[in-house]
């Protein structure tokens, strides 16, 4: 294995480890300051939406975009957290992982499988936290859309994987034909 190789290895482990951390320490906050960090996210989310409208201008007389959502805040913040919090938290957690996995699986065959067995606990685990913390319920729609996120996060892994391989054997291919 080579260095580019090893360190692609151990910082997608870290990274996985670490963002594991979160979204378990995530789990275990309160609901008051799970919703502070929600609400931040989607403050961040509607300031850049205003600082675009603004560049670009708005010369009709319809509601602008960030006036929509600051409209409906409460579905928009709901749809930020479960967007962003649930499903893309755990599809990067998918990319870490997997490609760990990949790079610690010598025969490149039970990686796979035991990331999104590794997805789907966390998620579990996740939901189960949030039963014990104060203001906060586990539910099973976020396990689903946790564990759907990760599945995504693996697909995208495999359709690299896939490429890099039909790239690879189109270059044999193209070589064996030239000697």
């Amino acid at each position: 294995m080579g260095k580019v190789s090893k360190a692609i290895k151990y910082i997608t482990f870290i990274l996985a480890i670490l963002l594991t951390i979160v979204l378990i320490y995530e789990a275990c906050m309160p609901g008051s300051v799970s919703s502070g960090h929600s609400g931040a996210v989607s403050d961040a989310v509607v300031d850049a939406t205003e600082k675009v409208e603004n560049s670009i201008g708005n010369s009709n007389s319809e509601d602008t975009l960030s006036t929509q959502i600051r409209t409906n805040w409460s579905e928009f913040n709901r749809y930020i957290r479960k967007g962003i919090g649930h499903f893309g938290a755990f599809l990067v957690l998918a990319l870490f992982a997997t490609i760990a996995l990949y790079f610690n699986d010598t025969s490149k065959k039970g990686y796979i499988i035991i990331s999104l067995i590794y997805g789907v606990c966390i998620a579990t685990l996740t939901e189960c936290l949030q039963l014990g913390a104060v203001g906060r319920y586990g539910s099973i729609d976020d396990v689903m859309l946790d564990s759907f996120g990760y599945l995504c996060g693996e697909v995208l892994c495999l359709l690299v994987a896939l490429i890099s391989y039909i790239v690879k054997k189109s270059k044999a291919k193209r070589k064996a034909r030239v000697a």
